[in-house]
């Protein structure tokens, strides 16, 4: 139902819109779990380091998932990554 609920009033986007979004993902499977150590970001800090890195790129939106085997960074951005 809450699907429904946000398919319904969700803006379509276009293949263009769909092209900036970016996820850039460690895992345990790719990455030592000291280095992804070393991009989880403590809670009392996440919101300026977050918003510091958004006024330093072009990212114009940004979500951040930090768990006990995997940081991810998802944003949107008209540049491409490397």
């Amino acid at each position: 139902m809450l699907f429904d609920v946000v398919f319904k009033f969700a803006q379509p986007y276009t293949v263009s819109e769909l092209n900036e979004i970016k996820i850039i993902g460690l895992t345990h499977k790719t990455v030592d779990l000291d280095k992804i150590g070393e991009f989880h970001l403590d809670d009392a800090d996440v919101a300026q380091r977050l918003q510091n890195l958004v006024n330093k790129t072009d990212i114009e939106e940004l979500m951040y998932l930090s768990t006990c085997n995997r940081v991810e960074f998802i944003f949107t951005s008209p540049t491409s990554v490397d």
